[in-house]
């Protein structure tokens, strides 16, 4: 594996496009403004569009879903190759690029709604253990 990919991708200068079509299992955890527990999600996809104002795209494995994460690379790590399932849908993902790991965080009411994405630890965990 080329050495440049097992660092964690924290440079501001690294180019986004460089995730294009490279395959990433995201690990999003959702919690309440307070903290408490919401649900957990463990999607997989392809990165369709990334770009520094739009954020990352992934088009999940269905083909027909995508979702944008935001387009911090902090979170994200190199992958340890093997088998990945996801929950939701069952897939089964085979040595994917990436791991990513977000925890949102909700805030407000009806209108005044929004949410707070902070990069989620466990992507760290993975590369630590790699060292």
């Amino acid at each position: 594996m080329d050495t440049a990919a097992n660092t964690r991708m924290t440079s501001p200068q690294a180019p986004l496009e460089t995730l294009l079509d490279k395959v990433a299992l995201a690990g999003l955890n959702y919690f309440e403004a307070d903290a408490s527990p919401v649900r957990q999600r463990l999607i997989a996809g392809t990165v369709v569009r990334a770009s520094s104002l739009d954020g990352i795209t992934l088009q999940l494995l269905d083909g027909r879903t995508e979702i944008t994460l935001p387009a911090d690379l902090s979170p994200w790590c190199p992958a340890p190759g093997g088998r990945y399932f996801c929950c939701e849908s069952g897939a089964e993902v085979l040595d994917p690029d990436y791991l990513v790991c977000w925890d949102i965080y909700h805030h407000g009411d009806g209108a005044e709604e929004w949410c707070e994405w902070v990069p989620g630890p466990r992507a760290a965990a993975v590369e630590d253990e790699q060292d």
